[in-house]
């Protein structure tokens, strides 16, 4: 399986780091997810679809030195590939399409859009 996170609607321009700094908010509003499968199996993967069981998100503080130092716990904001409340962060497509193609299905693929929230009292948080 192969999950990487991207920019813009489109795909095409890889973010780079594995967490989001939202501190860096001017710099982007949102980003997007996009987990495969590479199973390189024809047509026999046809009638199958591709979803995450569950998803979950952490919130870390920045230290000075960089460092992360969690905040509170993680928490599931998908389950059996279908997120349920979006907490104004986390959305995926209504129909399994793509964001920027809605005729292309996303079968071997599933896409979400994570938006990130600032809390003014504290900005250097990462998610």
């Amino acid at each position: 399986m192969n999950l990487k996170s991207y920019l813009d609607k489109e795909f095409s321009k890889v973010k780079e780091g594995s967490s989001a700094d939202v501190s860096e908010q001017k710099d982007f509003d949102r980003f997007y997810l996009e987990g495969k499968h590479e199973i390189e199996a024809g047509e026999a993967l046809e009638s199958h679809i591709f979803h995450f069981r569950e998803c979950r998100a952490s919130a870390f503080k920045v230290g000075e030195d960089d460092s992360d130092e969690p905040i509170g716990s993680s928490s599931v904001f998908l389950t059996n590939g279908c997120i349920k409340d979006t907490k104004d962060t986390y959305y995926q497509n209504i129909s399994r399409v793509e964001w920027a193609d809605e005729t292309a299905k996303t079968r071997s693929k599933d896409q979400f859009m994570i938006v990130p929230s600032v809390d003014p009292e504290n900005p250097s948080i990462r998610v």
